[in-house]
């Protein structure tokens, strides 16, 4: 099924991060020199996808600003201080034509269903799509972005399986903290996939136990085609009265076929203060710029 899109949920509040994301999404605290939002953009449109749909909270101005706004001004000063190439990068950003920015539903329910499904009115049911969350970063040093990787594994097994999720193996404990934990119906090593019977949101040790879960966590990068909107509908709401993508996602593993692939690369999130400045460390030490010199400055630090 043919792939053009992908919808990149960043409707969140990040209320971890106040007062800073009072005024400035999450989504746009910068990892290095650039917002976090804009290495998912730049994965998904190194994987050649066509348009990039961005869902964000209403009212929020400042990712529309920052993929359009010209900065004539930054320009013209640049300019005339023999800076211009500084401005490069800019001009890269007001490239990215493939971006289109859409406002969440504020009628929907809360939860990380809501953005998937205000963007389904964008979307033609003859396709598969591609879904990020904002807070999730896969670094791929060898420059195998996650987006490409998931959609070949995807096209490697199309009419299979009705969605693909990534995946990634942490330690047990970690990974109960952080999200929902695959219990699989079979596993193969050699692809290192599997078959998801179903998974468990930060389960307890008991509900690990019980359920025979793995340590295999699942996170945001996926592909789902539009037959997950017959799960996905404003009135299907589950815990905390939210409307869940996980729901969407368990009901498509119950009728049909849900694979979990482990894509290559380092996993990190930015959900919050503590989870941030990890990745940011991650992304300067794997930095040609400035990889070298963090290294050396982390090993200085004399912690007591």
């Amino acid at each position: 099924m043919k792939i053009t899109t992908a919808i990149i949920a960043a409707a969140g509040f990040g209320s971890r991060f106040l007062p800073v994301v009072k005024n400035v999404p999450k989504e746009m605290l910068p990892i290095i020199d650039k917002p976090s939002i804009q290495y998912l953009v730049e994965d998904c449109i190194e994987a050649g996808l066509e348009r990039v749909i961005l869902v964000v909270r209403k009212g929020n101005n400042v990712m529309r600003d920052y993929f359009t706004n010209p900065a004539g001004n930054v320009k013209e000063l640049l300019a005339q201080q023999g800076k211009s190439s500084r401005f490069e990068s800019v001009e890269k950003v007001l490239a990215m034509k493939q971006v289109m920015i859409i406002e969440q539903n504020p009628d929907l329910p809360y939860g990380n269903g809501s953005p998937i499904y205000s963007a389904k009115k964008y979307l033609s049911p003859d396709e598969a799509y591609v879904l990020l969350f904002g807070d999730d970063m896969v670094l791929t040093p060898n420059g195998n972005k996650s987006v490409k990787q998931i959609i070949d594994f995807y096209h490697e097994n199309e009419g299979d399986t009705d969605a693909v999720l990534a995946g990634v193996e942490l330690e047990k404990e970690v990974a109960k903290k952080w999200g929902a934990c695959v219990k699989f119906k079979s596993f193969d090593k050699a692809s290192n996939s599997g078959i998801m019977e179903f998974q468990v949101e930060k389960p307890t040790e008991e509900e690990f136990v019980k359920n025979n879960l793995t340590p295999i966590m699942t996170y945001g990068r996926m592909v789902v085609d539009y037959n997950i909107f017959n799960y996905l509908t404003p009135t299907a709401t589950g815990k905390d009265g939210e409307l869940w993508l996980q729901d969407a996602i368990a009901k498509t593993a119950l009728k049909g076929t849900v694979k979990v692939k482990i894509l290559d690369g380092q996993f990190m999130t930015t959900g919050d203060p503590m989870k941030y400045i990890k990745s940011q460390i991650y992304y300067y030490l794997n930095n040609s710029e400035y990889g070298t010199e963090t290294k050396e400055f982390l090993k200085s630090l004399v912690i007591n």
